[in-house]
């Protein structure tokens, strides 16, 4: 199990580029780790997570790896909902959190900006 967080701001508009995620045993006869991937979030009237993961267990009849499962996710999320994306035996877990914001003219703008308040 692996578990990671981050602060980030997300403007109006946000296109986000996509952080690689690679956890689990190493693959040495692959080259890669059991669970590799990527997770994007953008920003239009919600937050959107597209989660694009692939599990791999070593292969019983070749060199590498054999891709045991994988998950392709679109999911709009409001602040504080929790989403699961599961496709057996791995899963993934978003969720966002509004942070107040330390400049004045955002914290009493925020429900201006087309996120939930």
């Amino acid at each position: 199990m692996a578990a990671a967080g981050w602060y980030q701001s997300f403007p109006p508009n946000y296109n986000g580029e996509a952080m690689q995620v690679a956890v689990g045993d190493w693959l040495a006869e692959a080259g890669h780790r059991d669970i590799e991937g990527q997770i994007t979030i953008n920003r239009q009237r919600y937050l959107h997570v597209d989660v694009e993961l692939n599990h791999w267990r070593p292969s019983t009849t070749a060199e590498g790896a054999e891709l045991i499962t994988w998950i392709r996710e679109n999911r709009r999320m409001r602040s504080e909902e929790v989403h699961y994306l599961d496709s057996p035996p791995s899963a993934c877990w978003c969720s966002s959190t509004r942070l107040a914001s330390k400049r004045p003219e955002l914290a009493h703008g925020a429900a201006k900006d087309g996120l939930d308040p």
